[in-house]
């Protein structure tokens, strides 16, 4: 077939329209994918840096709630106590709201999920219960939302620090949230909050151009599964975020795209037709084609304004975002160079936007190590190619503002912009403002090891302190000395005046320590009247020199209180240190045993230890004492015995009596005398416990034994026991539950004991005999003053102190010494025994003498 002009014309315009028509799809195909890539990408970054943005926000809320838990850990430790104190649980409520004005509730719990005290009316729930009792117990805390009888909330829970694992949360509304989720609405985008727990399982979705919980639990269909953009977990919650495309979002554009191909193709098609036209029907076809075409152009035209003003209002929207934050914002280019800078970020550096683009970032950002007060550059060239948010530095920094002299202490992170193929085209700066955070940090911690009376370093950090000091002394052979200061009279002072003026003593006496110090030494108190000073790398002699420079000083002051001057002492224990010391207890205990050798050698001195030192040896073993005497009474290794106290007339028709004699079974089955474990028992305290021992046992074995007739038992009570009231009322209690008639019962108590508490042990007596016991004065005649107290204590029975009784056959002091005591007691109505009668002459003197009712002690 031949082919004609016409023919090849319209050939040429079929095989045109073919091309245009594949290259017109290739075109949509593109332009679709491309569409698809750039809103994947925005909804990467919205879904990303919303998804830190509540991860923040969780974190922010956690700080701020050991901060609050710490510097309110009083108030809490009160509420702990006593749950029903109304007052505190309104001052707490009040600081609670102070802190967290976007809570609605707040709840105190044990580790085991109870509520100790809530603001819920008791509406905490078995699910918070649950994850109360596992985060006490150290599992993490991941954030989720669930109801309550009332709403649906999240909790951010802390423990309190303290060793009973008390848990403080608070919980908040949800709104919280929807806030954060609405301010990154994107149009044509929707939001989605998801339980990681419960795959798609939907926690907050929109509504109407809002985010609300949804009550109902609905779950993510496999249509809007389809349409996901992006998603990304929130870090430590269970909650997953999703941004689903609406369906304008792509079906819109496609339909745009294909329906401009359409037009394009059609007007090719027409031009084309119109051409053909032209060319067989000449120029009036010609000119409508071109009408057609400039028709195409306009259309043209009015889409692309069209996307222009969309991509403005994005613009506008992402920088009132950016002015609505509270962190400072900088963007720059890939070299550094600010292209904005929000209104935070203007008031943080102090550089106006005006002046600060196009400037450096290192120009407008001065900062500085905290604690060293060295430049910080900032790794600009590090950032560029991270590929997520990093934090430039862990550390606060320092941030000198463009006056240079306002600062403010801030923590910066950083994000990469992605440009045109991925390729890095600036960062995103984040300058986050701490300085309050900070400062409220730094109180805390100086709180935690200083005592606020005095201001001085507590103990905690002293033996912190001088841990350190015996690590250096192992580390460079150093020599270091530890004084250990313990006030003399201070408790007159105290009893004098009260708490208020020994404070103020304490006050004057610690800047008095200070200003005799070197300004190197660590000047700490200890508790109550205790100080302590470390002096490192100071020589012994200079040590002692300085000790008393403070002991001279300390007497030498006046404290005056309601116009009463006060004159107190200090006793020093001085102990040089060096590489041989291993364990801070030794050293702590050889300062100690030193200012206990300079209280027993007179107080007002200074000693320095010595390992061969009697006194300090002396006290040690009284030390050892002190264990052994417990391990003895838990082990039940104390036992009783008892002697005779028998009449001295053979015609006399009264029965014989018993002492109780106290003794200590050794762990290699040896018996030990009281004089060997009585002194350490006084000393430190254990007398009523053995007292408690011996009486309770003598109850036990007079209830089983056969009757003694008309005789009495003889038990011996120290000066401890009958100055302390819970004794007393213990002696009572045991005495009314026992079978053992009171006036078998004869209690002994030392001259000595007596004279140094008298109107306590006149009280102790005279209570005693009222429920039917009788009571002996044991070695009578020891004292300065016998006679001059003997009448105002109700006894029945003095005992001669063995002494005088032993020589009465050679010595006449002795003899006229016991004939006294006996005269005076028989006019006094008491009864005399005496000790130490181990000769027949001695009895018959005694005979002679006629002492008392006539016993004598074997």
């Amino acid at each position: 077939m031949k082919l004609t002009s016409k023919n090849l014309t319209i050939t040429y315009v079929v095989f045109f329209m073919l091309l245009l028509a594949l290259l017109l799809a290739g075109i949509v195909i593109q332009r679709i994918e491309a569409n698809r890539a750039h809103h994947m990408d925005l909804a990467a970054n919205s879904v990303k840096m919303t998804a830190n943005e509540i991860s923040r926000m969780i974190g922010e809320k956690r700080r701020l709630l050991h901060i609050f838990s710490n510097y309110e850990s009083e108030l809490i430790n009160a509420i702990d106590t006593n749950p029903g104190d109304e007052e505190a649980q309104e001052r707490l409520n009040q600081r609670v709201l102070s802190y967290f004005p976007d809570g609605f509730a707040f709840t105190l719990a044990d580790s085991d999920g109870s509520p100790l005290y809530d603001d819920l009316s008791g509406a905490v729930g078995e699910l918070c219960q649950l994850k109360i009792s596992d985060f006490a117990a150290g599992k993490s805390d991941l954030i989720q939302i669930h109801p309550n009888p009332n709403q649906y909330h999240f909790d951010i829970m802390v423990t309190t620090g303290r060793q009973d694992g008390l848990v403080f949360f608070v919980s908040f509304q949800t709104t919280l949230l929807q806030n954060l989720l609405r301010i990154s609405h994107r149009h044509q985008h929707q939001l989605i909050l998801l339980n990681t727990e419960k795959p798609n399982l939907i926690e907050i979705t929109e509504e109407g151009n809002r985010y609300e919980l949804q009550p109902e639990n609905p779950t993510l269909t496999e249509e809007m599964a389809q349409r996901i953009l992006a998603r990304q977990n929130v870090p430590g919650t269970l909650w997953e975020l999703v941004d689903i495309g609406a369906p304008a979002t792509f079906n819109g554009f496609e339909k745009e795209v294909i329906t401009q191909a359409v037009w394009v193709f059609l007007v090719f098609f027409i031009s084309s037709m119109f051409t053909v036209g032209l060319i067989l029907r000449g120029k009036a076809h010609r000119l409508r084609a071109e009408h057609a075409l400039l028709a195409a152009k306009d259309q043209l035209e009015i889409e692309v304004a069209s996307q222009t003003q969309q991509l403005r209002a994005r613009k506008e929207l992402a920088e009132t975002t950016l002015a609505s934050i509270s962190e400072g914002v900088i963007t720059t280019n890939a070299q550094g160079v600010v292209t904005a800078l929000n209104h935070t970020a203007q008031e943080l550096t102090g550089w106006e936007a005006k002046h600060a683009l196009d400037c450096l970032l290192a120009d407008i950002l001065n900062l500085s190590d905290e604690t060293t007060g060295a430049p910080v550059n900032l790794p600009l060239g590090q950032c560029l190619t991270a590929d997520e948010i990093t934090k430039l530095d862990n550390r606060p920094l320092i941030l000198t503002q463009s006056d240079g002299k306002t600062t403010r202490i801030v923590q910066l992170s950083v994000a990469v912009i992605n440009g045109e193929r991925n390729k890095n085209a600036g960062n995103v700066l984040v300058v986050r403002d701490i300085t309050e955070a900070q400062h409220m940090a730094q109180r805390i911690s100086w709180q935690a090891t200083h005592g606020a009376l005095t201001g001085l370093i507590n103990r905690l950090e002293f033996e912190r302190r001088l841990q350190t000091a015996m690590e250096l002394a192992h580390t460079d052979d150093a020599e270091h000395v530890l004084m250990y200061l313990d006030l003399d009279q201070f408790k007159v002072v105290n009893d004098t005046c009260g708490h208020i003026a020994g404070d103020e003593l304490l006050r004057q006496l610690t800047q008095m320590l200070l200003e005799i110090a070197r300004r190197t030494d660590v000047v700490a108190r200890l508790g109550g009247d205790e100080f302590a000073i470390l002096l490192e790398y100071c020589p012994q002699q200079q040590a002692i020199v300085l000790a008393e420079e403070i002991r001279l000083s300390v007497r030498n002051f006046r404290f005056t209180w309601d116009n009463k001057p006060f004159t107190i002492g200090v006793s020093i224990g001085v102990v040089p240190f060096n590489a041989r010391y291993h364990d801070l207890t030794q050293i702590l205990s050889a300062a100690d045993s030193a200012c206990y050798a300079a209280k027993e050698g007179g107080r007002n001195r200074v000693h320095v230890y010595s390992e061969e030192d009697e006194i300090i040896e002396q006290r040690y073993g009284e030390m050892q004492w002190v264990s052994r005497i417990r391990h003895a009474l838990d082990e039940g290794r104390f036992l009783l015995y008892c002697q005779k106290i028998q009449p001295i007339r053979s015609n006399s028709n009264s029965s014989f009596h018993l002492e109780i004699l106290l003794r200590m079974e050794q762990e290699d089955g040896q018996m030990m005398l009281p004089g060997a474990f009585i002194p350490a028992a006084e000393r430190y305290g254990l007398m009523i416990d053995l007292d408690r021992f011996v009486i309770s046992d003598t109850l036990q074995w007079m209830e089983s034994c056969p009757p003694l007739d008309d005789g009495f038992v003889s038990i011996n009570l120290s000066a401890q026991s009958i100055t302390d009231p819970g004794f007393l009322k213990a002696l009572e209690s045991q005495l009314e539950s026992s079978g053992v008639d009171p006036c078998r019962l004869l209690f002994e108590v030392t001259e000595t004991a007596t004279i140094s508490n008298l109107s306590k042990a006149q009280q102790f007596i005279e209570r005693i005999k009222s429920l039917g016991c009788r009571f002996a004065l044991d070695d009578f005649g020891t004292g300065m003053s016998s006679f001059a107290y003997l009448k105002h204590l109700p006894v029945d029975y003095l005992k001669i102190d063995g002494e005088f009784v032993r020589d009465i056959a050679s010595d006449p002091v002795d003899f006229a010494m016991v004939k006294a005591i006996n005269e005076v007691a028989q006019i006094m109505g008491m009864d005399t025994i005496a000790e130490y009668v181990e000769d027949g002459i001695t009895l018959a003197m005694l005979k002679e003498i006629g002492v008392g009712l006539r016993y004598c002690q074997t």
